[in-house]
C-alpha cells in the first residue's frame, strides 16, 4: 500500500515546492541597484591677476588634481589703452601662472591672453576646467536612523529604503579622485599581464629581477 502511494506523494511534494517558489523570483529586491555616478560640472573662476600668489595657485592645483578632468584653461586679460595693464605684462603673468601650476603638477595648461577694453589697470585671470564629483542618486539617501536616531524604528521608512545606499553614498563622498571611477585605459594590455606573471613567479611587480633572499633579524 505504501509503495503504491509513493509516486503520488512525491508528485504532491514537488508540486508544492514549485508553487511555493513561484512568487520569489518576482519579488522586488530591498537592495539598491543604483550605481555611483560621475557628475561633470565646470569650474570657471575669475581672479585679480596680481592676487594669484603661489599659495593660491597651489590650492587651485590641488583641487584640479583631485577633481579636474582634461586641460585647464588659463586666460589673462589686458587693456591696450592702459600703460600698466599691457599685453606684455599679461604675457609675463601668463607665463608665471602657468609655470607655477605646472610646478604643482598641472601638466595640461591651455594658455591665452585676452584684450579686455575699459578694464584699465586691473588685469584678471580666468581659470576654467571640467570638474568631476562622485555621488549617488538623490533618492538613495541614508538608512533611517543614520542621521536621525528617532527614525531607526520606523517600519515605513525602512520599507522605502534600499539597503546599500548608505555605504555607496559614504564611499562616493570619500573618493580622493572621482576620475578613478572611469577605470584605467590599457589595463588589459599585455604589459599588465607580464606584471601579474612577475608576481606569480616571485620576480617583483615592476621588474623581472628575482626577489632577494631575506636576511637579518626580521626573518627570524
Amino acid at each position: 500500500m505504501l509503495k503504491k502511494n509513493l509516486p503520488l506523494t512525491l508528485a504532491a511534494i514537488l508540486l508544492s515546492l514549485n508553487l511555493s517558489g513561484c512568487g520569489t523570483f518576482d519579488m522586488p529586491s530591498q537592495v539598491t541597484d543604483e550605481k555611483i555616478e560621475l557628475v561633470r560640472t565646470i569650474s570657471d573662476e575669475s581672479y585679480v591677476t596680481s592676487e594669484l600668489t603661489s599659495e593660491k595657485l597651489a590650492a587651485i592645483a590641488k583641487d584640479y588634481r583631485m577633481n579636474g578632468e582634461g586641460p585647464m584653461s588659463v586666460a589673462v586679460t589686458y587693456d591696450s589703452a592702459s600703460t600698466t595693464n599691457t599685453e606684455a605684462n599679461a604675457t609675463h603673468e601668463l607665463a608665471r601662472i602657468s609655470n607655477t601650476l605646472r610646478a604643482y603638477s598641472v601638466k595640461n595648461v591651455a594658455k591665452e591672453i585676452l584684450p579686455a577694453p575699459t578694464t584699465w589697470s586691473v588685469s584678471r585671470t580666468i581659470i576654467t576646467y571640467n570638474r568631476l564629483s562622485a555621488s549617488m542618486d538623490e533618492n538613495c539617501g541614508f538608512m533611517p536612523g543614520f542621521e536621525n536616531r528617532e527614525e531607526a524604528g520606523s517600519t515605513e521608512l525602512h520599507q522605502d529604503y534600499k539597503y546599500g545606499c548608505t555605504i555607496d553614498t559614504l564611499f562616493a563622498e570619500q573618493l580622493a579622485n572621482p576620475e578613478d571611477l572611469k577605470g584605467r585605459a590599457g589595463f588589459e594590455e599585455a604589459n599588465d599581464g607580464r606584471r601579474l606573471e612577475n608576481v606569480v613567479e616571485g620576480r617583483g611587480y615592476y621588474g623581472a629581477s628575482p626577489f632577494g633572499i631575506l636576511e637579518g633579524e626580521s626573518t627570524q
